[in-house]
């Protein structure tokens, strides 16, 4: 009566979880790039150079949608 039980191994997809790694991390570079960008505007205003895309109110929602 010597059976052997073996327990069936376990197989984790590890390919996602690197995809999903690598992902997070350049969403969180990109956002906070943009929040070094607009911190950095808000000290010296003329790094928007007159652009109405690249104001304090235009940047902030993608700061933090990304982060």
């Amino acid at each position: 009566m010597a059976q052997s039980s073996a327990l069936p191994v376990e197989q984790y997809n590890y390919d996602i979880v690197r995809k999903f790694t690598i992902v997070a991390m350049v969403f969180a570079v990109l956002g906070m790039s943009v929040g070094v960008f607009i911190a950095s505007e808000l000290a010296w205003p003329f790094l928007n150079f007159d652009i109405p895309a690249l104001t304090f109110g235009r940047l902030r929602p993608v700061h933090t949608t990304l982060v």
